[in-house]
């Protein structure tokens, strides 16, 4: 589907509003929307293509391959600075012309990225998760990826990048696009997911989009060490090909939506507390049952409709935080899915302002198969 241009709307000063709109029709990065620190765009470049489907439309390619493995670092401070294009180009130029002055100020004074855990896997073979309406009791065995070998081990330490066994290609927003977190907005996204997906079986962790928030408190850190990394409060994810979404409530995840599992069958959605959840407290066990503040209310109809192979067009109006109410709200295409309310995201110290970090394309446990997530466009506004 073709969009309707691009609006890019921006201020001074870290609780900036923005609107992005993004349908990648110009063939190439718009370094003023989008910064591609955690992307390997030498090896694994971003690709545009002409969408047969729709006449004179166009899509983004973003590929994991075994050149990714390793992850990518995020250096948008000095003197790197990822975020911008290479000087003397005429994508610097651009660039400066336009937020790139104040985005670079802000690339400087930025905190570097912590390392953020993949986590539990919902999307389990079914001899191992029992789905009654609390999750069950999963089995203790933690999941082990049969692809990080010694060969991929030493791959990942040639990378000198993220120094772990994953596969990391994500864009984000330039940071002057940041947004407070307790403020709603609206993110949609059209993408498309492969159709064959080589291993529907061993729970390899997958995100294909993410929404963080920054600084948390430092008491977390104090508790965890300086090696700990929040996971995101908003997920979507795709392990063994399955799209669902997930929803933190501090070191509870919960499984909020999700399309049928790999044998077609479909899990229970009811109204009320969430039911599917799992902590990542680095003390608890794997798969560890949690119980989070949060209530669901579904649509009739709160399946999600798999993006393998086709088209699927997701919204999402997100406000976080947990000094009161907040609100995750989800819509595929027209279709309402769910509504999240409760405690998300975590705790910031008084007084503290934190703002979303919203990343796109995968980031997953390694696989050695070839992979792209297309995306034929983004809008990211201010919610009503």
């Amino acid at each position: 589907m073709l969009a309707t241009g691009l609006i890019l709307m921006w201020s001074a000063g870290a609780s900036a509003q923005s609107t992005i709109r993004d349908d990648f029709q110009s063939g190439s990065l718009d370094w003023g929307l989008w910064c591609p620190c955690q992307v390997n765009i030498r090896d694994v470049p971003l690709t545009y293509s002409a969408d047969p489907d729709q006449a004179g439309d166009q899509f983004m390619s973003i590929v994991a391959d075994k050149a990714s493995l390793g992850g990518n670092v995020c250096r948008s401070r000095k003197p790197e600075l990822e975020c911008r294009p290479p000087a003397g180009t005429p994508e610097f130029t651009m660039f400066m012309s336009g937020v790139g002055a104040e985005a670079t100020a802000s690339q400087a004074e930025a905190v570097a990225d912590t390392p953020e855990s993949l986590g539990p896997s919902f999307i389990r073979p079914r001899e191992m998760l029992s789905l009654d309406s609390t999750l069950g009791t999963l089995t203790k065995r933690a999941a082990q990826n049969p692809y990080c070998d010694d060969e991929a081990l030493q791959h990942v330490q040639a990378a000198g990048e993220e120094g772990e066994c994953i596969q990391r290609q994500e864009l984000r927003p330039q940071s002057v696009h940041a947004h407070n977190m307790t403020i709603p907005f609206r993110y949609s996204i059209r993408f498309r997911m492969p159709d064959v997906i080589e291993d529907q079986k061993n729970s390899i962790r997958w995100v294909i989009s993410q929404w963080k928030h920054e600084p948390i408190s430092a008491a977390y850190e104090k508790e965890f060490g300086k090696g700990w990394g929040p996971s995101p409060f908003l997920a979507q994810r795709f392990d063994n090909g399955v799209l669902h979404v997930t929803i933190q409530d501090e070191h509870c995840r919960c499984m909020v939506a999700s399309a049928p599992l790999p044998n077609g069958s479909n899990l229970v959605w009811k109204d009320g507390p969430a039911q599917y959840c799992m902590s990542t407290r680095p003390e608890d066990p794997p798969n560890f049952a949690c119980v989070a503040d949060l209530q669901v209310e579904y649509g009739p109809d709160p399946v999600l409709t798999s993006p393998r192979g086709r088209w699927v067009e997701m919204t999402y109006r997100v406000e976080a935080g947990r000094l009161r109410r907040a609100v995750v709200e989800i819509h595929q295409g027209k279709r309402f899915i769910v509504r999240v309310t409760g405690k998300i995201g975590y705790a910031v110290d008084p007084g503290q302002d934190s703002v979303v970090k919203f990343k796109f394309g995968p980031y997953r446990d390694y696989m050695p198969y070839v992979h792209a997530m297309d995306v034929d466009w983004l809008d990211i506004a201010p919610a009503d």
